[in-house]
């Protein structure tokens, strides 16, 4: 099976189970390069984008290989302390790469994957960073969410949650706001600039909130277990539910679309209307990536499948 991937210039980068990772050429839709990682078993892992770099970490290594081609341009050992076993990834901004560990957040040289630096105001942390301008937002094990300068690593503002061992995915922010889960299936929303909490919705029964938060068309979309749970972004009321989800949705404008199965789902984001059903050649089970190239998902067979709506 492959994992959510990443589109990068005409290359759509996904990684598989083994920590092979692939790039796609989404012009002729073929496997153009390959590259073997050392982040092997990967249950949860993808690649980020970084430019025209593609950056993917795992239980072993962090490697960067140029996207159009999978060249090397370099690779670090990451021990014990800084292993990304439940789905953390780096993080890219205009300061460095943002690499989680067990005790703060290392800023890496993009070139060298070097340390410059370690903000370790934020305390331990199992989820990865989401940059925010200048700045870096990240929740704590025991709820605290931090907005830190990246520059000096100072911290600009915090925000006490009662979320619980956020878990992999990152504070997806959109304006000034940023949503995020946590492992007991708690939802919360953030006012950045106000450094205030604006809500928090539980989802009983859900086994927790592990993948990014989808957010737009007013709405805020949570995979919790199989179920597919969209709230209003203002005032956190339930809006709909989509069961038998088998991977993250993504927005397309004002469509939603959701892999359920062997099919994707294309339905109204404001209000769930199921507008039309796709048939795929496989069972999809990762997450769906929409980019101005195109659509993507990956399957449980193991393929990389490009979509088309109309």
């Amino acid at each position: 099976a492959v994992r959510r991937g990443v589109v990068i210039g005409d290359r759509y980068v996904l990684s598989d189970q083994s920590g092979t990772l692939y790039g796609v050429s989404i012009s002729t839709g073929q496997v153009v390069w390959e590259f073997a990682t050392n982040n092997t078993r990967n249950e949860n892992s993808q690649p980020v984008a970084a430019g025209e770099n593609v950056l993917f970490s795992g239980s072993a290594e962090l490697v960067s290989l140029r996207a159009s081609d999978g060249k090397l341009n370099n690779r670090v050992e990451l021990g014990s302390d800084r292993a990304h076993l439940f789905g953390q990834n780096a993080a890219y901004s205009s300061a460095g790469v943002l690499l989680p560990a067990d005790r703060g957040v290392q800023v890496l040289d993009p070139a060298s994957l070097e340390t410059k630096m370690v903000i370790e105001a934020t305390g331990s942390s199992s989820m990865s960073p989401a940059v925010f301008g200048d700045k870096m937002v990240i929740v704590s094990a025991s709820g605290e969410l931090f907005i830190v300068d990246i520059a000096s690593g100072s911290v600009s503002a915090s925000i006490i949650t009662d979320a619980v061992q956020p878990l992999g995915q990152a504070v997806v922010i959109v304006g000034n706001k940023g949503f995020f889960g946590d492992r007991r299936g708690n939802v919360f929303a953030v006012d950045l600039a106000a450094a205030q909490l604006i809500c928090q919705k539980s989802i009983s029964g859900s086994g927790g909130v592990f993948q990014d938060a989808v957010v737009g068309a007013g709405r805020v979309f949570v995979l919790g277990g199989r179920t597919l749970y969209a709230f209003d972004a203002n005032s956190g009321q339930e809006s709909f539910t989509v069961n038998g989800a088998t991977g993250a949705p993504a927005l397309q404008g004002d469509r939603l679309l959701v892999p359920k199965g062997n099919k994707l789902l294309v339905m109204s984001a404001a209000n769930g209307t199921l507008e039309k059903e796709i048939d795929l050649p496989a069972v999809s089970n990762t997450g769906v990536t929409v980019s101005p190239k195109g659509i993507f998902v990956g399957a449980a067979d193991g393929s990389a499948l490009q979509v088309r709506l109309e």
